[in-house]
């Protein structure tokens, strides 16, 4: 499913192809652990007999792996430490960590800037720019999109010593958002920098689908029902002694001698827990009380968080989309838990062992109080229905289970009624019935096939006679066939007399026919006929025998 080629540094550009799903002796194990936010990082196993190890160079190695079913590049970076490994088992390889482009900003330092009435995207082309200047061509970044924003469009902020990739998290990604994305294009690499604005695709994981694993955690340990909101702290008066620790501004002066403020909702469902909010830049406690709302409003009930184990149906339907890092998908897991859900996979771990089984990593959701009791009323009438199917089932159990004794007594019967061999299992009269089907198909695998000079099934004389009659025409009157031509014009001849009278000759003549009557109707006992009459009728009866013996003899 992935192809695996390496490049000796930036100017190969043709690359020497590691692994092959179409190549036999182009195999290596992979894992690949994709991400949306952060560095993508992979590791290769390359056997010992393989002697392209012997080439790699750790960070000058270049590394692509593709999908070859979409031909998309899923992973672009650079070779990292090589591990020797040897098993006891004799197998010997050399396993290489990898890392993707984004790793590039980790090579340089920035210098102390401050930024200060510019745009988000100009202070981060400012930041890329010292970074361009530390490196060589190939580890290079053009700015490409930037569609992170805040309210003002302006930023104040300080860039420190940091490499590159830690001033840019901390100085963008965790005050703004977003996230940080690499593209290649025919005039340089471009880096992106993303608001979390993931697109819906329409491929479902669900349990009666491609769900293979799931696994959801929902934590409301981290909720304050309670806060506590501070303000600066009291600078000591003229005079007095400054300790290490100074008190803060509080609330009770504006909240009836209560430096808190509770969440009656939240409070309810969760009882009391205490948290505090410091505001260095607070010294008027009117202001706190507004502080305290903002946070309730903002707070969720509870950190949801979920892991994922799902098959790749693209590679057997073309109407399935393929899943991938950055995009949302609608999750079912009915009929086991209620959950109905469009979820971002924010991360995907790809193992050569099963590509088409990735494990997927879904970004956290926060629930607000609501929304948490309401999945928790799901969740306890999904329990609910599983109770009534587990007892459903229990009495279909019941059932089954009589079925099952039947069952066996009709077995029970069977085997007494075969004569089954309790020590072999099979069935004595079955196997008598074997033994003797082996003979005859023996005997008969024995005998030879007959021909016109030797017997086999038949006889050398049937087979003859059979050859012969295969070898036969249709008879006609000039023409021997199955018939001689005499015998078939006496045939023709037969089927053209007429039926014989006691006037008119026919099958035979009309004198036999009147004697033939006289006998038929009975004129007394043949002693009483007349002498001529006798004679009359033995020449008739001659006659007919003769002419059947005609007939018969075909003369």
């Amino acid at each position: 499913m992935y192809s695996i080629r390496i490049f000796d540094g930036p100017d190969d550009t043709k690359g020497t192809l590691l692994s092959s799903p179409y190549v036999n002796n182009l195999k290596v194990k992979y894992n690949m652990n994709l991400v949306k936010k952060g560095i993508s990082n992979a590791d290769i196993e390359i056997p010992r007999t393989n002697t392209v190890w012997q080439s790699i160079k750790p960070l000058t190695t270049l590394i692509e792996i593709t999908n070859i079913r979409t031909f998309k590049v899923v992973f672009r970076g650079r070779i990292l430490r090589p591990k020797h490994n040897y098993q006891s088992s004799g197998r010997a390889y050399v396993k290489y960590d990898c890392e993707d482009k984004r790793a590039y900003l980790r090579d340089s330092n920035q210098r102390w800037a401050v930024l200060q009435n510019i745009s988000i995207r100009d202070g981060l082309e400012k930041v890329i720019d010292v970074h361009n200047g530390d490196l060589e061509p190939h580890q290079r970044f053009k700015l490409g999109n930037v569609t992170v924003t805040n309210s003002t469009d302006n930023i104040y902020g300080f860039i420190g010593y940091g490499d590159t990739y830690s001033e840019i998290k901390e100085n963008f990604i965790d005050r703004f958002g977003g996230y940080l994305s690499v593209r290649e294009e025919p005039d340089g690499t471009y880096l992106d920098y993303l608001a979390d604005d993931p697109p819906l695709k329409n491929t479902k994981i669900s349990i009666r689908g491609n769900l293979r694993e799931f696994r959801r955690e929902l934590d409301p340990t981290e909720i304050k029902t309670r806060i506590i909101p501070l303000g600066a702290r009291i600078e000591p008066a003229e005079g007095e002694e400054s300790y290490v620790s100074m008190p803060r501004i509080d609330a009770k002066s504006v909240n009836n001698d209560k430096d808190y403020f509770d969440d009656e909702a939240l409070r309810q469902e969760f009882g009391i827990i205490v948290g505090k909010l410091e505001y260095d830049d607070i010294h008027d406690p009117q202001y706190l009380p507004l502080r305290a709302d903002q946070f309730f409003q903002n707070q969720k009930a509870a950190k949801v968080s979920y892991q994922v184990s799902a098959l790749q149906t693209y590679l057997t339907d073309n109407e399935v989309d393929e899943l991938e890092v950055g995009y949302r998908y609608p999750v079912s897991t009915a009929p086991a838990f209620n959950i109905e859900e469009e979820l971002e996979i924010i991360a995907m771990q790809i193992s050569s062992d099963r590509p088409q089984r990735p494990d997927l990593t879904i970004g956290e959701q926060y629930k607000t109080l609501s929304q948490y009791q309401a999945d928790a009323n799901r969740q306890r009438l999904t329990v609910q229905q599983l109770e009534e199917r587990i007892s459903s089932l229990g009495n279909k159990n019941v059932q089954l289970s009589q079925s099952l004794d039947e069952a066996k007594s009709s077995v029970t019967q069977l085997k007494t009624a075969l004569q089954y061999n309790d020590d072999t299992g099979i069935s004595i009269a079955l196997n008598d019935i074997d033994e003797t089907l082996e003979i005859l198909k023996g005997d008969l695998d024995s005998i030879p096939i007959a021909t016109q000079t030797s017997n086999g099934l038949m006889s050398i004389t049937d087979k003859i006679k059979l050859d012969g009659l295969q070898n036969y025409s249709i008879a006609t009157e000039a023409a021997d066939g199955l018939l001689s031509a005499v015998d078939k014009t006496k045939l023709n001849k037969l089927e053209n007399y007429d039926v014989v009278t006691a006037t008119t000759n026919g099958l035979m003549a009309a004198a036999d026919k009147t004697a033939l009557d006289k006998v038929a109707t009975g004129v007394g006992d043949i002693t009483l006929l007349a002498t001529a009459e006798k004679t009359d009728l033995v020449l008739a009866i001659n006659e007919l025998t003769n002419r059947v013996a005609t007939l018969e003899g075909g003369s």
